[in-house]
Parts: structure tokens; sequence; C-alpha cells
């Protein structure tokens, strides 16, 4: 497969280019371009040609032609000042590739780190003969792709039954055993793909799932080292070395001479060679280098062989090196020299690394001028950086050394959260969204704003603020917003049952996802840079929609809290137009906290009208065989549903555990302030999607 199944935070797959920025703006990527992509093996692939056209200003894309079956391109946008194209084709899966124009090109390379190889597109004129129509069962796997989560293994047994013969049976024999959520279940199912298909293009990837469904730290590490010797140019091969150090790194003592092979190993396994990627260059060589001398500065054990790679990786940098790898890579030796003692040589490579990224402090040097302060017993020093740091991220270590600082400081926790928050709260907004107030003369449509987001989730930042911008700009009379978070790409304790159901609903598989009206979905984000870009582009979707005449509407909404209980009720009623919509009508009523604070890897705090929970069926309250109006309550008591956020956490934690080693939350934020709860009331077409009115109250 040219492009293997990435972790993701965007989608399942991203290519990511970093180009020369050029001075236009949308206007600049109109053409027709004929889009190839090289896999790191040399195999050449050409995509196909997509034109690509700027009307007022907003990018819109068509496929001219393609070679690859359904191909079809779902979004175009401009994202972080990068062009942003999203796509899938029956049995691959979604694509999101970003780039900046360089000439009359686009060029990149494939995955995150250019591991997979590169992609290029060019001008041209040219049209390609239009591939043959879906076949049945083309038609069939993408229909059992697009199947929610919950019910996509039932789907894909199904075609592998009704097309025994189909040249999509192994794509689909893989594609199932993943899919299964029981981990006896995908164990199994991976082992008779295994088997069935000796010689499968997903033979790698399928024999790295098997090794997270190891219980067994002595076994895993032996399926390790074996899947090296089975797949050693393998496509997973990266990130099993990775593994297989930290492993290494928790044995106490650790083995030294093996750590040593294995280093070796690994980094000889990775080509030295610079990757041109537009105006930058990546060099793979230089990131393992930086990659293991941090693993060892953490572990603190090494050091002297952390520092030659450190200071091989920060040798490495030019010209053409990005400013956050250097900076970075300066970084990873302030760590080092911190460990080794040299707190002078810490210190003076964490001020470089700030200055290389333009001035911008970043998580892990605060941390480690708070730990050289503290060596210095200047605590208020230390302390204040510190608190930066934990501005930025709620890692463990962070946690620990402000809490046992501030403690000492001074006597207890307590203000400490205060404190935080308002550091947090004194940096300024990265846009101003304005205030809209709306025209007295409009229909009184009330818009529903959805975003699915992760707090482990670096692009889900751009995407959060921007849903804080529409929080601003909007009263809730005018756009209701609902945020569900989601266990993507890492264990997020916002996460509970309700959302990954929603998230199932809209066919969502990677964060940051942001629907509105149920049916304009948008999948972009980035860093708090482009957070402005991405509330335009959701202001443009939001805005026209509040004009239209809603086909139904609510009256008498409230929300009750007594006697430990809450309780949604009140009436709804719906036009003889919208009764006759295909899909059956459903009533939603979400319950969701104003403000969660919880910090996560990508440091946003303060998380807005966060889903709690999804009060009534699990499905909705069917309103379609009920005439044209229906009352509605429903209730949840408090300390029911704190319960049953502890118990999905826990139940989490002890599987995530089971599959990836020890593991824990640093948080588990279920407790609710009942003052702090509101009510989105919705009515949705299940045929379509569309929601055809929101209520609100608090």
């Amino acid at each position: 497969m040219l492009m293997p199944t990435l972790a993701k935070c965007f989608l399942v797959s991203v290519l990511a280019l970093a180009a020369e920025p050029q001075g236009g703006g949308p206007e600049q990527y109109s053409g027709r371009w004929q889009l190839v992509a090289k896999s790191a093996s040399g195999t050449v692939l050409t995509l196909g040609i997509v034109e690509i056209s700027a009307p007022e200003g907003k990018l819109t894309a068509t496929v001219v032609a393609s070679s690859l079956p359904g191909f079809a391109v779902r979004e175009v946008a401009l994202a972080d000042g990068q062009l942003v194209l999203t796509w899938a084709s029956t049995g691959s899966p979604t694509v999101t590739v970003k780039g900046r124009r360089v000439g009359d090109r686009l060029e990149g390379t494939i995955g995150e780190k250019g591991d997979d190889g590169s992609w290029s597109a060019t001008l041209t004129a040219a049209e390609l003969p239009e591939p043959p129509p879906e076949t049945a069962d083309q038609k069939a796997f993408a229909a059992a792709m697009r199947a929610p989560r919950g019910e996509k293994t039932v789907a894909l047994e199904r075609f592998l039954e009704d097309f025994p013969d189909s040249p999509l049976r192994e794509t689909a024999r893989y594609q199932f055993a993943i899919s299964i959520r029981d981990s006896k279940g995908r164990e199994a199912a991976l082992r008779k793909f295994l088997a069935d298909f000796p010689e499968s293009r997903f033979n790698d990837q399928a024999s790295y799932k098997l090794l997270d469904l190891i219980p067994d730290p002595r076994a895993r590490i032996a399926a390790q080292e074996k899947h090296l010797a089975d797949f050693p140019n393998g496509i997973m091969s990266e990130n099993v070395y990775r593994n297989l150090l930290d492993a290494y790194l928790r044995n106490n003592p650790p083995d030294e001479a093996k750590i040593n092979a294995l280093i070796e190993a690994y980094l000889n396994s990775v080509p030295a060679k610079e990757i041109p990627s537009g105006q930058y260059a990546t060099n793979r060589r230089s990131d393992a280098c930086n990659t293991v001398a941090r693993r060892l500065a953490e572990k603190g054990v090494m050091l002297d062989k952390a520092l030659e790679l450190s200071r091989k990786a920060v040798a490495s940098t030019s010209d053409r090196t990005d400013s956050r790898i250097k900076s970075t890579y300066l970084t990873t030796l302030g760590q080092v020299l911190y460990r080794k003692k040299d707190l002078d040589g810490a210190e003076q490579s964490l001020a470089m690394a700030i200055m290389a990224s333009g001035g911008t402090s970043n998580t892990d040097a605060s941390l480690y001028f708070g730990k050289i302060y503290e060596a210095r017993n200047d605590d208020a020093g230390a302390l204040n950086a510190y608190l930066q740091a934990a501005s930025f991220s709620g890692s463990p270590d962070i946690k620990e050394s402000l809490e046992r600082l501030y403690v000492k400081h001074y006597g207890s926790l307590a203000g400490l959260h205060e404190k935080l928050d308002a550091i947090l709260l004194a940096r300024p907004k990265p846009f101003d969204p304005g205030r809209l107030e709306r025209s007295r003369s409009d229909g009184g449509r009330v818009v529903l704003a959805e975003l699915f987001s992760g707090a482990e989730c670096p692009p889900c930042v751009a995407a959060d603020l921007a849903f804080d911008g529409i929080i601003e700009r909007y009263d809730r009379t005018a756009v209701a917003v609902l945020e569900y978070h989601l266990n993507i790409p890492g264990p997020d304790p916002m996460t509970n049952p309700d959302s990954e159901r929603r998230a199932d609903y809209y066919e969502v598989q990677g964060t940051p996802a942001a629907v509105i009206e149920g049916v304009e979905k948008r999948f972009e984000g980035g860093r708090a840079t482009a957070a402005a870009q991405n509330f335009k582009a959701l202001q443009d979707m939001i805005e026209p929609r509040l004009a239209g005449a809603p086909e139904v509407k609510f009256s008498s909404v409230s929300l009750k809290r007594e006697a430990g209980k809450v309780t949604v009720s009140g009436m709804v009623e719906w036009t003889p137009d919208a009764a006759r919509r295909p899909g059956k009508l459903r009533l939603r009523i979400a319950l969701a906290e104003e403000t969660v604070h919880y910090t996560g890897a990508n440091g946003i705090h303060f998380h807005h009208m966060v889903v709690r929970k999804l009060l009534g069926p699990a499905d909705g309250i069917p309103l379609s065989d009920q005439g044209n109006k229906a009352g509605f309550s429903e209730s949840v008591s408090l300390s029911g549903l704190e319960a049953g956020l502890k118990e999905y956490l826990d139940n989490y934690e002890r599987e995530y555990a089971t599959l990836r080693g020890d593991f824990r939350f640093k948080e588990k934020p279920y407790g609710i302030n009942p003052s702090l709860l509101r009510a989105v009331v919705f009515v949705q077409d299940d045929g379509t999607g569309q929601v055809l009115q929101t209520g609100y109250v608090d």
C-alpha cells in the first residue's frame, strides 16, 4: 500500500508539506494540478488531476479525472497559511494534504516526518481518461468502510460474505480484523489474516498491531525483536525501535550494552540524507538522534551517549532547517546538559532554543528552566518557570515539580489553580471574533455547531480556539455550541460513551472535526496561529444559515436542578414539511458543562460546553409518529452521572493499561459543577443528518 495507515490527529493519514511561503491568497492555488506520489521504495503513482479555483476568495476543488476508483476531494481550505486538501478513494484511508505553492509546483513529503516518500503537483492542461465506473464490490466496500465504528465489523463481514472473490477481499479482511474492538477477537482475526495472506502488503502493519495485544512485557519485547527481524525495512520498524528502547530503559538497572546495540541498529535503519521540502529540508537521522537523546535524558542514563547524539542533531542543522526543529534539538541538548549537571550550558542551550523559535517559550524549556533555577536554590524563579510550563501542558513531570515546590513555598496547594488560571486568562486572545447582533427581522433560527476534539491532539488547538471565538461572537439564541471529547490520538479524560456514540453517528474518525447543522463538516486544525483562519471558515458556514426559517419550534424549555437531579423539559412543534422529510425526526438533548478545567498535551486548559451526557434514548427521541408536536422531559441524577463518567474512565484506564503497559490518567475530571450545566436541545433528520432547529437553556 503506497500510503500506510498512520497514527492520526487530523484523520487517518497525513501528507505533511513544508514549502516556500508565497505572498498571494487563495487565488495562488487556482489551476489544474496533476498529483503524483512516490513511495519510499520508489513506486510512483499518478493520483489524478484536480481543478482548484477560488471564486470570491473561497477555495473549491473538483476531480477532473483519476486512475483511482472512487477518488473524490472532500475538502479544500487554507489553514495555518497552507493549502489543505482532503480526499478519499475506495479501499484507502482518508488522506489530508498540506502545503504551499512553490513556483509552478506543490511539493513535499509523505508521512509526518517524510518517512514514506515524496509528493508533488504540477500545473497541467491535460486530462486523464475517465476511470471505469465503480463496480458493485467497490461500492459495497466503500459503504462498509463508511459504517459507524460500532457497525463497521458487521458491515465488513457482510461484504466478505457477499463478495468472496472480490479483489478487495485482502483489504477487507485486514480492515475487518482491526475493526474488532474486543482484544481477543482482534488478535484471532489478525493471526488468521496473516495465515491466510502470508504475502500481504498489510503484514507489517498487522504484525505491529498484534504487538499491542501482548499483555506480558517480556513477551511483548520478544515479539518486538522478532518483528524487527521479520520486517527489517518495514514501515512500522521505526515505531518498534522506539518502543523497544523505552522497554529496555524501564529495566533497573538498564543493560547498556543491549541499549547501545539497539540504538546503533535504529540509527543505521534511518537514512541520513536530507529530504528537500520546499524552502526547508528534514533529516530523519537527526530526528532519530534527537529522539534517542531525549529518551536517555528523561531516564537519566547513558548521558554521555545522549550528549553525543544531541550534539550531532544540533550540528546537523543549517539555514534550510525549520526553526521549530532547531528549537526542539536545542531544547533536548539543554535537557541533557541539565542531567549532566552543567547548569550554565543547559541554560544557554535553552535560551538559544527560545531564540530559534522567535522568542516564544515552550513547555520543555520552561520546565527545565525551573529545574535549573531550583538547583540554584532560586525557588521564586523556579516556581515562575514551573507555572509557565504548567500553563502549556499538564504533564506529570510538570505537575509534580510545580506542586512540590508550591507546597514548599506556600505550605499547601491553596490558590495554585487560581494562579494558573490568571496566567492563562492574561494571555492575549489569538484573534478578535467581534460580536454579531441578530437582526430582529430574521426567522429565529438557532444554528448548532458541534466540535470533536482531543486534549492530546496538537492540531485541535486551532479548532478549539476557533470555537471559543464562536462562543464569544454569537449569543446562544443564534448559535449553540457542543464539544465532544474523544480518545484521539491519546486518552482524554473528558471522553464518555455519548461523545463516542455521537462521533460514530457522524463517522468521525479523527480530531479535530467540526460539524455545522449536522451536514457541513470541516476537518481542519493547526497551531494557535491558525485559529483565526479556522474561525473565519466556520463563520462563513454559520452566518448564511442564521437567516433561514426554522421548520421546528421549541417552547417552555427549562433546565431544573433539584434534589440532586437535573431535568430538561419543554415542548417541540414541527411543520408539515419537516414531517415529510426522508428520515426519522429525532429530538436529542445534550447536557454540557460550560467550562471544564483540564490541561492535556496540547496545552488547552479551558474547555467549553463539554458534553457530559445525552439524555433520553441512546439514538434520540423519535418524533415522526407523534403528529406535529410533543412534550419532553428527561432527567439524570448528578451522582449517577458522575458515577457513570468515573466508571467509563476506570474501565478505559484498565483496558489501555492492558495494551500499553502501566497507565493512569493524571486527572479524572468527572466531577460536575451543577451551576455550570447547560442544556442544548435539537431536532435532527436522521435521513440527511440535517439539524432543523436548536434550543439552549441554562
